[in-house]
């Protein structure tokens, strides 16, 4: 059946439709015990980093124990311009209305500690009558593990999908899951 060749794709659907890719460069401690090096420890992030880390135990990744494995996680959203009422505004507020990415500079951005701007604001049909984001940010993510802070990546994964939710834990969660299925593995531009 189609959903056992491929539980990635058929979890992210419609949240995320892409591809990914990953490759291991060398082989990972065994047992491999999963710790995320999380660029923020705010609360706001908390809840991210909570949704991903249950995304890699639903792929059945472990994430408890000592760690053997870090897991960093950094990522760029694009193309998410729209207006908010009233006209086009830049605002590090979070929303996805403002010409700023629903990833930047919130609780999503501890996953790697950085902001990303969307694309310029694309008038609305007139200033009364506000239409939603005028496209779907593209999610560009790259994944890497590390056996210790020192040594370089063992594995290496990439990500490039359209967001399709404004639920950004429900995302955190299912990157969380696809990246975890295919860790240690060789996927090559597999849909999700």
């Amino acid at each position: 059946m189609l959903l056992c060749a491929a539980p990635a794709m058929a979890h992210a659907q419609g949240v995320c439709p892409g591809v990914y890719s990953a490759t291991l460069l060398k082989p990972l401690p065994t047992p491999t015990v999963v710790a995320l090096n999380v660029a923020s420890s705010s609360s706001a992030s908390s809840e991210s980093v909570q949704a991903f880390m249950s995304g890699l135990r639903a792929a059945g990744v472990t994430t408890t124990g000592t760690p053997t494995a870090l897991l960093r996680v950094t990522y760029q959203v694009a193309g998410e311009g729209g207006s908010t009422p009233g006209g086009p505004a830049m605002s590090q507020a979070g929303n996805p209305q403002t010409g700023w990415s629903s990833w930047s500079n919130g609780a999503q951005s501890a996953l790697q500690g950085g902001i990303s701007l969307a694309l310029p604001d694309i008038p609305s049909a007139s200033m009364f009558n506000p239409r939603t984001k005028a496209q779907s940010g593209l999610l560009m993510l790259r994944a890497e593990i590390r056996n210790s802070p020192s040594e370089p990546a063992s594995w290496i994964a990439v990500v490039q999908c359209t967001v399709r939710t404004p639920d950004t834990n429900r995302l955190a969660r299912q990157l969380g899951y696809v990246l975890g299925g295919a860790l240690g593995k060789r996927v090559d531009k597999a849909r999700m």
